[in-house]
């Protein structure tokens, strides 16, 4: 830091110091007595120009070298520039694009960014999207079913719907006496299930989630599993479009909610991204109202979207034999 401050404090001196020494390369002029230190064309260099090049070298923790070596660094600089902009080169596309950017960058870190910065989420902001989303942090209750199926189609007399509806009833009557240890709906489900996946496995059809229809199996067949109070209990015959079914419930498991403390990080920075995006929205709306922007959409359709292009697997051909 000593290094850094010599040169401010020698500012003063700055005339006396420039006076007695010369640019390299560039010709001799005696130092006027006023401020400036150098001319470059149009272009004057004054003490303060030096003073607050100085200052922003400190302030961006850049090497500050002694003043007449900088003043030479800050000649040269604007002799090049000059030279750039009498070729033409700031109208350059691409650097026309790159200021442009630049402009905008500032703008935003100047006027965006410290608000985005200063976004917080409330403990009942916190609660309350936890509350919304509670179904996303809740597995559902899940039971284990049985099933017997005696398959019907719309076609069938009501006599035979009367004929398969004894079936499954004298099923029932036999799956109420089973004996203790027997899976699911054991025997009788070999003898009366019609559901080749299941009836070799005691009707057993797995674990179903509560709320869930997307099974292959009815609606308001699942549901009378999982109105079963107990395991081991059997439902009253159900007809369906598809047959008549008998359901049993296996095993069950209840819900499990995630306490909001395992989520409210997650829950902070979503809600934190929400409010960022709202943000910058916001604030873009704001510049196109200022700038009084409107658009013809209409004028798109004159215009064919450019070709997108895919990537080919280039492989090599196998060497030919000799």
């Amino acid at each position: 830091m000593t290094a850094l401050r010599k040169p401010v404090a020698a500012s003063s001196g700055l005339l006396v110091i420039l006076a007695l020494g010369t640019l390299a390369g560039c010709s001799k002029a005696p130092a006027p007595a006023t401020s400036i230190l150098a001319t470059v064309g149009d272009r004057v260099i004054r003490v303060q120009d030096l003073e607050g090049e100085i200052a922003w070298r400190q302030s961006a923790r850049r090497n500050v070298p002694e003043p007449r070596v900088l003043l030479e660094e800050m000649v040269l600089q604007e002799a090049l520039l000059q030279k750039a902009r009498a070729a033409g080169l700031e109208k350059d596309p691409a650097l026309l694009r790159s200021w442009r950017s630049l402009l905008v960058s500032k703008l935003k870190e100047r006027d965006l960014s410290p608000g985005l910065e200063g976004l917080q989420v409330s403990p009942e902001e916190l609660r309350l999207a936890y509350e919304k989303q509670l179904d996303r942090y809740t597995e559902p209750g899940k039971a284990r079913l049985a099933l017997v199926q005696v398959k019907t189609h719309p076609q069938m007399s009501e006599a035979q719907l009367a004929e398969l509806r004894t079936r499954i009833e004298e099923a029932r009557v036999q799956s109420l006496v089973l004996t203790n240890g027997e899976l699911g709906f054991g025997k009788v489900a070999v003898a009366y299930s019609e559901d080749q996946s299941s009836r070799y496995k005691g009707g057993d059809v797995g674990w179903f989630d509560e709320g869930q229809s997307h099974y292959r199996w009815p609606a308001g067949v699942i549901s009378a599993g999982f109105a079963l109070q107990n395991p081991g209990q059997v439902s009253a015959v159900i007809h369906d479009a598809t047959g008549f079914y008998l359901v049993k419930k296996l095993d069950t498991r209840a819900a499990i909610v995630t306490p909001s403390a395992q989520v409210e990080e997650r829950l902070r920075r979503q809600l934190l991204a929400e409010k960022r995006k709202q943000a910058e929205q916001s604030f873009f709306n704001g510049a196109c109202r200022t700038a009084g922007v409107q658009t013809y959409s209409n004028a798109l359709t004159s215009l064919l979207a450019p070709p997108t292009a895919v990537a080919r697997r280039i492989t090599d051909e196998p060497p030919s034999l000799p």
